[in-house]
This record gives C-alpha cells, structure tokens and sequence, in this order.
C-alpha cells in the first residue's frame, strides 16, 4: 500500500441517552460531578477533602452501551458459531479486520420499514472480492435530526429479524 491515497471513513456519533433503538438498548449514561467524585476519592486515597487539589474529586461519566449503538458494527460474538467454530467476541478481533479495502452496499433506496434480505446481500455480494470489507449504506445519517423521537425508529429499512424498523 506504499504511495497509496487511503481514505477512512469515520462513523462515530455522540453518545446519548436518546431514543435511538429498543428501549434495552438506548445508552445509559450518569454524570457524576466533581463535587460527587469526592466521596469515591476519599473513600478509595483514604484522605480528606483538604487533602486534594480545591478539595475536590474527579469527575467521572458512566457508560453503559450495547453492541448495537449506531453506528453499527457487528461484532461476531453476537453471530451464531461458524462452520463448527464458536464466534469470537469483539475484544478477539484481529485491528486488520476493522480496515482495508472495501466497498459500500448502498440500500438507500429502499423504503421506509422494508427489509434487507439474503437474497439482497447475495445479489451485490457477487460483485465483489470475498477479502474486502463491506459496508451497509441506508442513510440513518440523514435521519439524524429525528435522533430522540419515536419516528427516528420506524424510518428506514433493516436487517431481516432485525426489526429495528418495527417490521
């Protein structure tokens, strides 16, 4: 890959506590001040307030998310086992599986609830090199501003069982 232009693409959104997907997947997230972060210190430095810079904590943001918060990246553990193989589970993967070459499925034009089948992937699958990443286009990037409201999750298509689009 010596004197090749590479593009990445980056597929990070916020993290928030918004409807985004089922309720048992919606990221939970606490913010704990340094005021809060105080009693933690002081219980786990054995010391007191005066002890510590401004007689303060540290501030601390607990996260709890799924493997399913957008953008989505399916890990395998989340995939039946393969071929007589269990499936590995995300901290297991290879980096060299999260980048190279790879080519962008586009279902945009696919309706509001509709779903992606096999035989959708099969077609367009064909086309391309086994060793290349794929990529799933349906354009939740352009329904960003429905993030939070009931509609953002019936808007779209979807995996077949996926049901994300209440289908």
């Amino acid at each position: 890959m010596r004197n090749k232009k590479i593009k990445f693409i980056d597929l990070s959104v916020p993290i928030e506590s918004v409807p985004s997907d089922p309720q048992f997947m919606i990221p939970q997230l606490e913010y704990i001040d340094h005021h809060g972060g105080l009693t933690s210190a002081q219980e786990l430095l054995g010391c007191r307030p005066e002890d510590l810079p401004l007689g303060l904590g540290w501030a601390v943001e607990k996260i709890v998310l799924s493997t399913h918060s957008a953008p989505t990246w399916t890990p395998p553990g989340i995939m039946l086992p393969w071929r007589g193989k269990k499936a590995k589970t995300i901290d297991q993967i290879p980096l060299d599986w999260c980048y190279g070459n790879g080519v962008v499925l586009d279902f945009r034009r696919k309706k509001d609830g509709a779903l992606i089948t096999v035989a959708d992937l099969k077609k367009r699958w064909r086309k391309f090199a086994t060793d290349q990443i794929r990529g799933y286009r349906v354009d939740h990037d352009r329904r960003r501003p429905l993030l939070g409201k009931p509609e953002y999750l019936v808007k779209g298509c979807a995996w077949a069982g996926n049901r994300r689009s209440g289908c």
